[in-house]
């Protein structure tokens, strides 16, 4: 967020202090300012902040690990597929267990993620972590004494 912060020149901190309510319904978030009583279109401004982004040649990858089927996820996967759908600079990747994966893309309103594409990653093994963990230490000069 910080960093969304600094290219933008918005002040994220002063705007959430303000929030009062939060609400996410279909393919909108929005948040309630407790000031003045605003709605601001969590979406709107989404939107407005990639296309920025977008003529200053700056794209935004958006990660989410170990992923789970809840309205939040299937709210952002909304406005994420309105965005794409912008042509803006948005990428996304999730990482989960592959029956929550499975879940997420065949919910009837996501089914747009079955195109997406997809890396089978194999489970880790001790020898391939063990391997890594040597190459990576004798990359750094280091010498890793490894036993059992």
């Amino acid at each position: 967020m910080s960093n969304l912060q600094e290219i933008s020149g918005t002040n994220w901190s002063e705007i959430l202090k303000s929030v009062q309510e939060i609400n996410i319904l279909g393919n909108s978030i929005s948040f309630q300012d407790a000031q003045n009583d605003v709605s601001i279109n969590y979406s709107v401004v989404l939107q407005k902040l990639l296309t920025k982004f977008k003529a200053r040649g700056i794209s935004v990858l958006v990660g989410i690990d170990e992923i789970e089927l809840s309205d939040d996820i299937r709210s952002f996967a909304s406005v994420y597929q309105t965005l794409i759908g912008q042509d803006l600079d948005i990428s996304l990747i999730m990482t989960g267990l592959p029956s929550r994966i499975f879940e997420l893309q065949h919910e009837k309103t996501l089914t747009f993620l079955l195109r997406s594409n997809r890396i089978y990653l194999k489970p880790l093994d001790k020898i391939s972590i063990r391997e890594n963990y040597a190459s990576a230490f004798e990359k750094g000069g280091k010498k890793l004494i490894l036993c059992c």
